[in-house]
């Protein structure tokens, strides 16, 4: 199967109706370059108008720019962005640079960040609830993202996700022998939790045992230092789980899965 055809693949796990919800697509947050960067917000079908909802976003993984300028247009992104839509949330997915095998880390988290500013920035417009938003971050998009809001650490965050995501890139030590300490720092999620830890909302990981050593260890270490840290969190494993259990593994561990993340992205966005 080419790459193509993986990015056609649909989340296994599906709510009647959530083929219905309302979607602006295309919309330009940024130019980078040559790269239009551009969202797509999905509604639910049946929402009041202009009654502001809270927000899930939903950050991809790590790709060639062939593939990432077309992926929130996949099965999987639209799958969630439905999903979102389907239990009452406003779901935004995006496009962000690659980083081009990890040599290039600052473009897309410039990325994400302008993007959270760009949504803040027009909330009224798209009836988000600016004070109240998740971000979902899979695969290769955690260093960048996690090390974006936690940094940070806006108020509006609520809930952090983990999908299946790398937490550092201690993996890359052997291929990049000359990279600064700093580097490695900079993009290590465990970096930003001693700073203010009473700002950090609590995170859900999702883990998959069949995933790589080179994801799972960087997941392993990051609960080691959230558990230090006292950081609220909690580790889901899935046991025969792939890496993008959600699009590959369709069996009942991935459907309840998928399911106590809507629940716990829901239970966040509905706190004070």
């Amino acid at each position: 199967m080419d790459w193509q055809e993986k990015l056609k693949k649909r989340v296994v796990y599906q709510i009647p109706g959530m083929e219905q919800a309302d979607v602006i697509k295309d919309v330009l947050y940024k130019t980078a370059g040559d790269d239009k960067l551009t969202l797509d917000v999905y509604y639910p079908a049946d929402r009041q108008k202009d009654v502001p909802l809270p927000a899930v976003i939903l950050i991809h993984g790590d790709a060639p720019w062939e593939m990432l300028k077309t992926i929130k247009d996949g099965g999987q992104f639209v799958s969630w962005g439905q999903l979102a839509a389907a239990n009452g949330l406003i779901g935004i997915t995006f496009t962000h640079r690659a980083s081009e095998r990890f040599q290039d880390l600052a473009g897309p988290k410039e990325d994400i960040v302008d993007l959270f500013t760009f949504v803040q920035e027009q909330a009224e417009a798209f009836s988000i609830d600016a004070r109240r938003m998740v971000i979902v971050a899979f695969s290769a998009g955690g260093p960048t993202a996690f090390s974006a809001v936690l940094q940070q650490k806006p108020e509006w965050l609520r809930g952090i996700v983990s999908y299946y995501a790398l937490m550092d890139i201690e993996g890359l030590r052997e291929h990049v022998p000359d990279a600064p300490e700093e580097w490695y720092s900079r993009f290590r999620a465990a970096t930003y939790l001693a700073s203010e830890p009473n700002k950090i909302p609590p995170i859900l990981i999702v883990k998959a045992m069949l995933d790589s050593p080179f994801f799972n260890e960087s997941i392993d270490r990051f609960v080691k230092h959230a558990e230090e840290a006292a950081v609220p969190h909690q580790l889901l494993i899935h046991p025969n789980g792939q890496h993008a259990f959600d699009v590959r593994d369709d069996d009942e561990t991935s459907r309840s899965i998928i399911q106590e993340t809507l629940g716990f992205i829901k239970q966040r966005l509905q706190s004070e």
